[in-house]
């Protein structure tokens, strides 16, 4: 948690720190490959939520993705005998129980 606070802390205009009790929630205000590209670990702020009394990770949705052609990491790859599906734009939730709470979460 703390290399992941420290980098936040360092990038404010592009990472929202949401600290409710003891739940800490960083989240990128938007989609941005340079922020992406030069900083891999932001993918992972997409409402990743530590509890700060220990670090743990409380609740981690899924990293940032890209579409097939979107970014430079995505316009090379061999799509031959895999199985894909369309993905659409939408909201993200996610409910995790941690340490006797619910804790809900959206994107």
């Amino acid at each position: 948690m703390q290399s992941a606070k420290e980098l936040a802390d360092k990038l404010p205009k592009v990472i929202k720190q949401q600290q409710i009790g003891d739940y800490l929630m960083l989240d990128y205000r938007y989609a941005d490959w340079e922020l992406f590209s030069n900083y891999p670990e932001s993918r992972e702020f997409r409402g990743t939520v530590y509890d700060v009394r220990n670090g743990d990770i409380v609740s981690r949705p899924f990293h940032k993705f890209f579409n097939l052609g979107e970014v430079p990491e995505t316009t090379d790859i061999d799509l031959v005998g895999a199985m894909y599906a369309v993905k659409h734009d939408g909201s993200m939730a996610q409910v995790t129980y941690y340490d006797g709470a619910s804790i809900v979460t959206g994107k």
